[in-house]
């Protein structure tokens, strides 16, 4: 579990195996259990600060070798018209930031 660096949105977080699989259909029983853990404790924390989220489940296609892997980006701030018009995010959290979020209990 990690806060990429220069996310899209605030508090985004990534789940990433430490074994390489292409699919979550990889994960052995005991990777399956770790990553639902992760992903509770994310959104154990979310809440705590009432943010909703999407979570993105990104499988490597057919034929493709890369890492599977889950992205959680929280919806805490509203796009406007610079986003919108633009396509370009900006976010008022830095990696460091987001990443001592989830490091606290």
């Amino acid at each position: 579990m990690y806060a990429p660096f220069a996310p899209r949105f605030a508090y985004e977080v990534r789940i990433s195996p430490k074994r390489h699989v292409n699919r979550i259909t990889e994960l052995e029983n005991k990777e399956l259990l770790d990553l639902a853990k992760a992903i509770k404790y994310i959104l154990v924390r979310l809440k705590k600060i009432g943010a909703s989220y999407n979570m993105y489940f990104r499988n490597a296609p057919k034929g493709k070798f890369l890492h599977f892997h889950v992205k959680i980006n929280p919806r805490l701030f509203p796009w406007g018209g610079f986003e919108y018009e633009t396509g370009c995010v900006i976010n008022a959290v830095s990696p460091e930031t987001a990443a001592g979020f989830y490091r606290k209990r």
